[in-house]
């Protein structure tokens, strides 16, 4: 049913076992992508964990409030804890840098992206 049958007998996926290929490949360049470390290791200021809670709170209401994907908010989360990885912040820049996780994420998954405006909005007006 939707496949072809191989000289086995048995029923080959019409991809040919491209889904399965494709995701392997994947899974292997995870890794290259995660977060540098944990985020509970991250050079941050004290308090990290509790913030990146607020912060991820913060995201999923963002992306709830402008009906975008599920995957725009997964990636949005990832992209926040790889930069928050990778540099360390004052506290009063994490929302911004959620802001930007999620800009990035819209415009990588999203039909129409949010607009900076629409985000600038999101934030009351913090920056």
């Amino acid at each position: 049913a939707g496949g072809d049958e191989d000289e086995g007998g048995e029923e080959e996926d019409e991809g040919g076992g491209l889904h399965e290929e494709v995701l392997r490949g994947l899974v292997a360049l995870e890794p290259d992508y995660a977060p540098a470390r944990p985020y509970r290791t991250m050079a941050q200021t004290a308090g990290l964990e509790e913030m990146r809670g607020v912060l991820v709170e913060w995201v999923v209401d963002a992306v709830e409030e402008a009906r975008m994907k599920a995957e725009t908010l997964f990636l949005a989360v990832s992209y926040l804890d790889r930069f928050l990885s990778a540099v360390v912040i004052d506290r009063e820049l994490l929302q911004l840098a959620a802001v930007a996780g999620v800009l990035l994420a819209s415009k990588h998954e999203e039909l129409a992206p949010q607009s900076v405006q629409n985000l600038v909005v999101m934030t009351e007006d913090a920056y």
